[in-house]
């Protein structure tokens, strides 16, 4: 049943306009502004080389910034519209387990979220390769550094981001929950940078903080030629973060019930039934 869910799945963002929306709209904001910032940058002492990996990867997690805001509407519709729709008292009634049911909604949500990562890393990559660019602001495509700057850091950060929208949606049935978790992360980032640098560097969720103490010290060439720097508090916080969005979502699966919502809804109707009163004594 995993495999029949998931293709449903995929079926359905395939046909569903937003797919291509949030795609696209996302390929060219990066592609713009690569390209704006490769031709507006100036040749001199001060160049930045604006796809070399640190310049890279600030810029895909200020993208993922806004990549995040999207994430209740994919990750959190994909179990929330059974809910909304009212087809979950059907659909729970075919043989099929929750942990099929589960992975397969998250799993073919969180497929096409990567297909979205993927599109803002291809809008990055070609926009280095737009007329007009100045030669020494960029460096020739290396799969490396792009590999380097999502695998580590993006797509993980997307992972646990989306752990925490699909178990509360699915737990709630509420989709404006997700969006309060998204506000709570940003806030727990933005309190981050207050810490104790070997502290924010391990409880920072994005892995940002683990960056900056292991370059903060780089001159701009350093910035313009090194790979990112995998130090001990990265690797920590990554396995922690990791940890974290997997315990996470293992509890929710352990307390999650398809009837839950059902029994729920019947519960209500009877409490809410009014005791008649007797007509004579």
């Amino acid at each position: 049943m995993f495999k029949v869910i998931f293709l449903g799945e995929l079926t359905f963002w395939k046909k569903n306009p937003l797919t291509y929306v949030y795609g696209i709209l996302l390929f060219a904001i990066t592609l713009l502004a690569m390209w704006g910032m490769a031709v507006d940058e100036l040749s001199g002492p001060n160049l930045t080389v604006q796809n070399a990996p640190h310049r890279l990867n600030y810029l895909a997690n200020y993208m993922n910034q806004l990549m995040i805001f999207i994430l209740p509407s994919i990750i959190g519709v994909s179990i929330y519209r059974d809910y909304s729709s009212g087809i979950f008292h059907i659909t729970y009634s075919y043989p099929f387990s929750k942990y099929e049911y589960l992975l397969a909604k998250f799993c073919s949500a969180l497929v096409l979220t990567l297909v979205i990562v993927f599109m803002m890393a291809t809008g990055f990559a070609m926009g280095a390769l737009m007329p007009g660019v100045n030669p020494e602001a960029v460096q020739p495509f290396e799969f490396k550094t792009y590999l380097t700057t999502y695998l580590l850091q993006i797509i993980p950060n997307l992972f646990l981001t989306s752990v925490l929208i699909f178990a509360v949606v699915a737990y709630s049935r509420n989709i404006y929950l997700g969006f309060i978790i998204i506000i709570l992360l940003v806030i727990l980032h933005s309190i981050v940078g207050y810490l104790p640098e070997s502290f924010a560097s391990i409880v920072d969720p994005s892995g940002a903080s683990a960056l900056k103490k292991s370059t903060r010290y780089w001159t701009l060439s350093d910035r313009n030629t090194l790979d990112l720097p995998i130090s001990n508090s990265f690797i920590l916080n990554r396995i922690v973060w990791t940890l974290v969005s997997l315990i996470a979502g293992a509890i929710f699966v352990v307390k999650f019930r398809l009837g839950q919502f059902k029994n729920r809804r019947k519960f209500r109707k009877e409490t809410n039934h009014r005791i008649p009163l007797p007509t004579h004594i």
